[in-house]
């Protein structure tokens, strides 16, 4: 279930992304990270070596990127996915969503092995 933070971070997100997401929401268990982030947040990221660009997608309003962590439930205990597979299941779910809405998106994962560009997915516009 997306919690209250997580529902208002889906609303920051674009229209598209939000119709992917919510159908997303009934398919698999994953948290709602990040979605729109301002450009002083952006700055300092970057200045720390965090994100690779000075300006990204999450600068839109709304947002044209999401960033999501996927976890499963086993034995009533909630773990974490963080192997490149567990993002590339979750990024072919998006994806197959999306085409049925004729919304694409894309996954950072498919072109950067750092770890930290998996939780990153983006509308293509």
């Amino acid at each position: 279930m997306l919690s209250k933070q997580e529902k208002i971070k889906l609303l920051q997100c674009h229209e598209k992304i939000q119709i992917v997401i919510f159908e997303l929401y009934f398919k698999c268990n994953f948290f709602i990270l990040e979605t729109y982030r301002d450009e002083e947040t952006q700055r300092k990221l970057f200045n720390l070596g965090i994100v690779k660009d000075r300006f990204s997608k999450h600068n839109f309003r709304p947002s044209r990127a999401i960033a999501l962590l996927p976890y499963k439930i086993t034995e009533n205990r909630l773990k974490i996915q963080t192997t490149r597979e567990s993002f590339l299941e979750l990024y072919n779910i998006i994806k197959a969503i999306g085409d049925r809405h004729h919304i694409r998106m894309t996954w950072l994962g498919k072109y950067d092995s750092c770890p930290t560009s998996w939780i990153h997915f983006e509308l293509i516009m």
